[in-house]
């Protein structure tokens, strides 16, 4: 019976809708984009210099606010994220 439900649980992976190229592209921009949770704020050698971590919420208020001022074009998802998390680093 075990066996059974495994083997369901993975046709039903396989079975599961493709994404199209356009999501592939959106979905890595935006986790390459988004930074990790930083461990630490201070680096390992000690210095007092501080790392600032930007939240998903930052990142997308950012490119909510592009995408409004670009007149909300349709398609540009994840341009407005990267231009977002440039913007945001940067201190613009």
């Amino acid at each position: 019976m075990a066996k059974e439900s495994l083997t369901n649980a993975a046709a039903a992976k396989k079975k599961a809708p493709a994404k199209t190229p356009a999501a592939q592209a959106v979905e890595a921009a935006v986790k390459a984009a988004t930074p990790a949770p930083a461990a630490s704020s201070r680096p390992a050698g000690g210095t007092s210099e501080v790392k600032i971590t930007l939240s998903h919420d930052q990142i997308a208020k950012r490119a909510y606010m592009i995408w409004l001022a670009k007149g909300k074009p349709a398609g540009r998802d994840a341009e407005n994220w990267l231009q977002a998390v440039s913007e945001l680093r940067s201190g613009r």
